[in-house]
């Protein structure tokens, strides 16, 4: 893993936990690694792939969206359909591409 790809993704980690304890979730004073993923996926409103990053708070997916002002529950976004997700511990397939 490169530095700059390190530090881009520390700095959305920082951002994502701030945003995380300013909505007041009770409970939550630190992420851990396992319970976040890079999720990517498919916006079928835009016709773009993207990717977000969830974390599981409680039984809770929630998603940092660049494309979002604030962080809203993983399943808020009828337009989005998962293709798999990484993180520290392994990956998850949800959605096999056409061609």
């Amino acid at each position: 893993m490169s530095a700059a790809f390190r530090d881009e993704w520390n700095e959305l980690i920082a951002r994502f936990r701030g945003q995380l304890l300013r909505a007041q979730i009770d409970g939550v004073d630190a992420l851990p690694m396992r319970i976040m993923r890079l999720v990517v996926l498919r916006n079928i409103h835009r016709q773009v792939d993207h990717a977000v990053l969830v974390g599981t708070v409680g039984k809770q997916n929630l998603m940092l969206d660049n494309l979002a002002p604030r962080v809203v529950a993983a399943a808020s976004n009828p337009n989005y359909r998962a293709y798999y997700s990484i993180n520290e511990a392994g990956w998850w397939l949800y959605l096999r591409p056409t061609r």
